[in-house]
């Protein structure tokens, strides 16, 4: 994922890639700090185009960034912090449980170099969905202030108080999400780009398809259902040449969503120790989906895969 552009140099190289190809150059981005970047990037996407050029941008349509918990990453890694981090996840809740271990570890967390900004780290909350969207008051600072606490004690007693499920985000991307709300909603930037993929123990955006229709659609009204589902189907299988797929009507490809829009979310991430040798990852679950359809044949019912696999490989 890239940061808004600061030099035009970026610019000028998506101009010459269109230019050179003569085909669709699509690019990830994300908004700045401020409420206004969504804008101004939006206006830039738009110069790109200049002289017909076919070039797009998508962007995670929430802010992103490290998944920070007793699960796996800890905010900190000095001193008891460190000892704590060679533990599995049982062992490091019987620690934190001892007054002194507890103790030490906030004693080393102050003043620590090589952690997280706790103004940074936003607090997914404890509700039966992680919560996305908290402002500055639902950062681990302003958490540990409202409390009169350290940082620290902070995260320790919501990791025991929520049996070590408590999970924060540390926002590296589209930090605001107002300006994030402009961008994907401008003509030429797409909700998109999940990266759980590239960074299974790291980051988990596998979901920004339901956060686009919990929160965008149902939450605040940005786009309506039709709209979402165009910007995440038709529109970037246009994008990249997949004309027969994308949209509800006859010759095309069967791959459908039968979705319960009252009550589609994402579940909280979970770190499972499911890859050879016993390595972990995040995974992430959802709610509201019925069914999913690929070239026709159900494969997932109620949140379950059926065992069958009919998909393939696209190329444009």
């Amino acid at each position: 994922m890239t940061s808004p552009p600061r030099k035009n140099s970026e610019f000028q190289l998506l101009r010459e890639q269109a230019r050179t190809t003569g085909g669709p150059v699509l690019f990830s981005i994300g908004s700045g700090p401020d409420a206004a970047s969504g804008r101004r990037i939006a206006t830039a996407i738009t110069q790109l185009r200049r002289g017909g050029l076919e070039i797009s941008a998508m962007a995670i349509p929430r802010s992103s960034g490290f998944v920070v918990g007793l699960q796996h990453i800890l905010p900190w890694r000095t001193g008891e912090w460190s000892r704590l981090a060679g533990l599995d996840l049982r062992q490091r809740l019987s620690e934190i449980a001892l007054s002194e271990v507890r103790e030490r570890l906030v004693s080393d967390a102050i003043g620590a170099e090589g952690g997280v900004d706790p103004k940074q780290l936003f607090w997914l909350g404890d509700g039966e969905v992680p919560d996305y969207t908290k402002g500055a008051e639902g950062s681990l600072q302003a958490l540990a202030d409202a409390a009169m606490e350290q940082p620290a004690e902070t995260f320790l007693r919501l990791a025991l108080e929520s049996d070590g499920k408590a999970l924060f985000t540390l926002r590296m991307f589209n930090r605001s999400l107002e300006a994030c709300g402009d961008l994907i909603s401008s003509e030429h930037c797409l909700p998109g780009l999940g990266d759980a993929g590239a960074h299974v123990g790291q980051v988990v955006d596998g979901g920004w398809c339901s956060f686009v229709l919990s929160h965008w659609v149902r939450g605040v009204g940005r786009f309506t259902v039709q709209e979402a589902v165009r910007r995440m189907s038709a529109a970037p299988a246009a994008i990249i040449g997949l004309a027969d797929r994308g949209r509800l009507e006859p010759g095309m490809r069967a791959d459908v969503n039968v979705i319960d829009l009252e009550h589609v979310s994402e579940e909280f991430p979970e770190y499972v120790h499911d890859f050879p040798g016993g390595a972990g990852r995040y995974i992430q679950r959802s709610r509201g989906y019925k069914a999913t359809l690929c070239n026709g044949e159900l494969i997932v019912e109620d949140g379950e895969h059926t065992g069958v696999r009919p998909g393939a490989v696209l190329r444009g």
